[in-house]
């Protein structure tokens, strides 16, 4: 297998954007000067087609070789997951999926690296995020991102009797620029995803989980009728006992992660941060949400 083609292969089939391409085949190039690299990088891939799969080892080895080569680590990691990526499909198909599936989970891999890309500066990967997503364990269904999960929190209500580890599924909202985070589009996904796990309800009712910033109910105050973030705090029954305040979100929506507390420095570039900017300059907070759904046959 010719290494070089095969990551550059990844890099056009999951449209990484032009100005973290050639950063990230430089690195490459230098990597596979290699041959233990590239002996290692290899074996990874046989492993991984073979379901012999260890995010960990392949992590440790892709870090061992780019202090070796002089790489940074994020990029070394990116390039040996991404190089495991295109095999993904079978741990997909195992399990009763297809291509687009797949392909919509490698995508992550695009919205992951933006991410670490605006946290340091380096396109790559950093965390074990991904490492789900390689074992068809976090699942792609269109906008939004799934995997099985725990309650953890108590919630009590006409539809939800929840304890801690109740078992749920779990929605995660990825950063993905190719399709608005609309009503229709998260309704599709839901859809999806409710035949998809169904089974592993004991009554067939799918009961999904989500906890994030986009939950805060101060939403429906700050942000006019019509806004998605809005109607997406609709779609959830809120348990506000798990309510957590903190700045910790505001690199999602700012792009800052050294934010010092002066709201009066924030960009105001989008109708969402303009929103944001003036609630916190009034004094608000910022806070995540626990909030629970059905799922829709």
């Amino acid at each position: 297998m010719n290494l070089r083609e095969h990551f550059i292969g990844f890099l056009n089939d999951f449209k990484i954007d032009d100005k973290h391409t050639s950063p990230l085949i430089d690195a490459a190039d230098a990597l596979f000067k290699s041959k233990s690299a590239c002996l290692s990088l290899e074996r990874e891939i046989e492993a991984y087609r073979s379901f012999d799969y260890d995010f960990g080892r392949t992590v440790s080895l892709a870090e061992c070789h780019a202090e070796e080569m002089g790489v940074h680590p994020y990029r070394a990691r990116y390039i040996f997951l991404t190089s495991l990526a295109p095999f993904a499909l079978p741990y997909f198909e195992r399990v009763g999926l297809g291509r687009e599936e797949w392909y919509d989970s490698m995508m992550d891999f695009k919205w992951n690296g933006e991410l670490c890309y605006s946290k340091s500066g380096i396109f790559g990967n950093y965390s074990e995020w991904s490492k789900r997503f390689l074992s068809a364990d976090r699942i792609a269904f269109g906008r939004l991102q799934y995997n099985e999960f725990e309650a953890r929190v108590t919630y009590k209500s006409e539809k939800f009797d929840l304890k801690p580890d109740s078992f749920v599924i779990t929605v995660h909202i990825p950063s993905d620029t190719r399709s608005p985070f609309s009503p229709e589009n998260r309704l599709r996904s839901y859809k999806r995803a409710t035949a998809f796990y169904k089974n592993r309800f004991e009554d067939g009712q799918v009961i999904f989980r989500c906890g994030s910033w986009l939950l805060n109910p101060i939403h429906k105050t700050i942000l006019p009728e019509g806004s998605n973030i809005r109607s997406f705090v609709d779609e959830y029954e809120l348990c506000m006992d798990s309510l957590v305040e903190s700045f910790d979100d505001i690199a999602r929506i700012f792009g800052i992660w050294n934010y010092d507390g002066d709201a009066s420095s924030l960009p105001e570039d989008s109708s969402l941060r303009r929103a944001y900017k003036k609630h916190l300059l009034s004094g608000g907070k910022m806070g995540s949400v626990t909030g629970f759904r059905l799922g829709d046959n």
